[in-house]
């Protein structure tokens, strides 16, 4: 969802150029007060909104109250739009390009996230191979206890191998030729 914040004539057509450019919903509000006050509907609300779009002249008109609601904004992207001298192509191209930032930051925290947390079960599968090395290597274990520890071990391999596709072998760059080397 897209929000727009402007107090201009032309608010209600920047809506319409917007939904049509990029296929996101639009929302027009005239003011940063104008936001949903109730704890509710704020989560409902920020929650859908992943670009605010806001005339540069709010900013100057109420600097703390725009400040203040951007910041409530928490993970939208701003933009910041002279209405009054912008065409409908520049707003919806810094719109898109907008668009396109916040997905872009959303896979890379994805990407980020799921790193750790690969690199933390990695750890601990690591730690239970280990462990179960260690006790499969023990003269006296039972034969029963010995086939339980052989299935923890396969299954902790089978999944390191999920996490692993590679097998923690690191791959080469493929070799360059030297073109510049004289042939013999």
């Amino acid at each position: 969802m897209i929000l727009l914040v402007t107090t201009c004539e032309r608010g209600e057509e920047c809506a319409t150029a917007l939904q049509k450019a990029t296929g996101e919903q639009v929302q027009v509000i005239k003011s940063t007060r104008q936001a949903p006050a109730k704890e509710g509907e704020k989560e409902q609300f920020q929650g859908r909104i992943t670009v605010v779009v806001m005339d540069e002249g709010m900013l100057d008109a109420e600097p703390i109250s725009a400040q203040e609601f951007l910041d409530s904004m928490e993970t939208a992207i701003p933009v910041f739009i002279n209405f009054a001298i912008s065409g409908m192509e520049r707003i919806t191209r810094e719109v898109r390009m907008a668009l396109h930032r916040h997905q872009r930051e959303q896979f890379q925290a994805m990407q980020a996230a799921e790193s750790i947390l690969r690199g933390e079960v990695k750890d601990t599968v690591t730690g239970i191979l280990l462990s179960s090395q260690l006790a499969l290597e023990t003269p006296d274990i039972p034969k029963t206890a010995q086939a339980k520890v052989q299935d923890i071990y396969q299954l902790a391999l089978a999944l390191r191998a999920r996490l692993d596709p590679d097998g923690g072998k690191l791959r080469r760059a493929p070799k360059k030729e030297n073109v510049g080397a004289p042939v013999s």
